[in-house]
């Protein structure tokens, strides 16, 4: 149906649909975090973290959103996988 040179371009495609998604779901998560509705944030940036789950900005919204829902453990196990702690 496609040729191999439609490849590159439908990948480049599913990249911005990606990046757009990530942008939406982030973009509703911070509204929803400065609103306090920490449970419709902590979805949304759930839903970005599936796109850019090595992302150290998408978590720590995430820690911030759990921290707002006084989910302070979570919150911390999370800082620890986003920022590791150095020996000197």
């Amino acid at each position: 149906m496609y040729g191999s040179e439609a490849m590159p371009f439908l990948t480049f495609c599913l990249q911005v649909e990606s990046i757009q998604a990530i942008e939406n779901h982030t973009g509703y998560a911070r509204q929803s975090l400065a609103s306090k509705d920490y449970s419709r944030a902590l979805y949304n940036i759930e839903q970005a973290l599936q796109f850019a789950p090595q992302s150290s900005a998408l978590n720590v919204l995430k820690g911030e959103i759990l921290i707002g829902q006084q989910k302070y453990g979570e919150a911390l196990v999370l800082a620890q996988y986003v920022v590791p702690f150095f020996n000197f």
